[in-house]
C-alpha cells in the first residue's frame, strides 16, 4: 500500500524537479570469476582489464589475496539535465561522507516547486541517517 501511494505521489511530480542519487561501486575482484570452464587436463584462465590500467592475465586464482586491491565507488547526481553533481572516491561511502555529498549536492537543487527540488534516494543505510532529512529541510527552509 505505502509503495502504491508512493508511486502516485511521485507520477504527479514533474520529471524536471525530480534528482536520483545512487552509489556503484567497481572492486578489482568483481572482474573475476572464481569458477570457469577449460578443456579437460587445461587450467582456466582470467582475463581482466581493471589492475590500474594495466592488463593481467591470471591462471591461478587463489593468488589474489597478495595482491594490492582497491575498489572505487560513485555517487552521481542525475536529472533531466544530466549530472549535476558527482563524486568518485576509492573505497566506500560512510554516514559522514555521505553527508559530505549531500551538503555539497544541495547548493545545485532548488526548493519546491522550481526543477531540481525534489531528491531521490534507495534504501541504502545512509540514506536514513538521521541528519539527511533536516539537513536538506534546513536548506530550504532558509529560502
Amino acid at each position: 500500500m505505502a509503495r502504491s501511494q508512493y508511486h502516485f505521489r511521485i507520477a504527479a511530480e514533474s520529471p524536471e524537479r525530480l534528482v536520483f542519487i545512487d552509489e556503484s561501486r567497481i572492486d578489482f575482484r568483481a572482474t573475476y570469476q572464481l569458477y570457469g570452464w577449460a578443456e579437460k587436463g587445461q587450467k582456466a584462465k582470467v582475463k581482466a582489464q581493471f589492475v590500474r590500467g594495466a592488463r593481467c592475465i591470471l591462471t591461478n586464482i587463489l593468488f589474489l589475496p597478495h595482491l594490492i586491491l582497491h575498489s572505487y565507488t560513485i555517487l552521481p547526481a542525475l536529472c533531466t539535465d544530466g549530472i549535476i553533481h558527482t563524486e568518485i572516491r576509492e573505497g566506500s561511502y560512510d554516514g559522514d561522507a555521505f553527508i559530505s555529498y549531500i551538503e555539497d549536492l544541495l547548493p545545485r537543487m532548488n526548493p519546491w516547486p522550481l526543477p531540481r527540488s525534489i531528491l531521490l534516494m534507495d534504501n541504502c543505510a545512509i540514506h536514513h541517517m538521521d541528519d539527511v532529512a533536516p539537513l536538506c529541510v534546513a536548506r530550504y527552509v532558509s529560502y
